[in-house]
């Protein structure tokens, strides 16, 4: 399949930012958990040390747009 075949449908991440100075009440620390979790159930190590951050992170960017410049 082609990125641009009609069957696959267009991607629906990253989303948008919420507003500066407000918070998106789905990105928590229960959500880093079980991500983590869920990596763990796959056979990874478990977290430790700055990987909760690291992985909180790497979700951040995957989930929200690149903040835009002024």
């Amino acid at each position: 399949m082609k990125a641009d075949d009609p069957i696959v449908p267009p991607p629906r991440y990253p989303i948008a930012r919420p507003p500066e100075g407000e918070t998106d009440a789905r990105f928590t620390h229960g959500l880093i958990m079980d991500v983590g979790r869920v990596i763990e159930k796959h056979g990874y190590p478990e977290l430790a040390g700055r990987d909760a951050a690291r992985l909180l992170e790497a979700l951040f960017r995957f989930i929200y747009e690149e903040k835009q410049q002024p």
